[in-house]
């Protein structure tokens, strides 16, 4: 637990945490693959020997490992301001949107 506490410290960089208090994989820490071995043995000992870890993930990343393609509901999750407008964005029947948004 006290590794898994220290690799999502936000000094570590390994994930990113969000206003909703999700954590996601920081993009720029992928180049050493190796840290995200590190944290999925972790977990999986973790869950092995029957241990809760507090490591709050979206559903997004579960539907991920299922290999279940994610939806805009699970962007939500993480950043529910861009998606309420994105989604104004995409149902507006403004014909100027550009300029109306600019």
């Amino acid at each position: 637990m006290l590794l898994i506490r220290a690799l999502c410290d936000p000094n570590y960089a390994m994930f990113t945490s969000y206003d909703t208090h999700m954590l996601w994989f920081n993009g720029r820490t992928f180049e050493s693959p190796i840290k995200y071995q590190l944290i999925g043995m972790l977990m999986g000992l973790a869950m092995y020997n029957g241990i809760l870890l507090d490591l709050p993930l979206p559903l997004a990343c579960y539907k991920k490992l299922l290999g279940v393609q994610p939806n805009i509901e699970d962007f939500a999750e993480l950043e529910p301001e861009k998606v309420n407008s994105l989604k104004y964005v995409m149902n507006s029947k403004d014909e100027n949107l550009e300029t109306t948004l600019c």
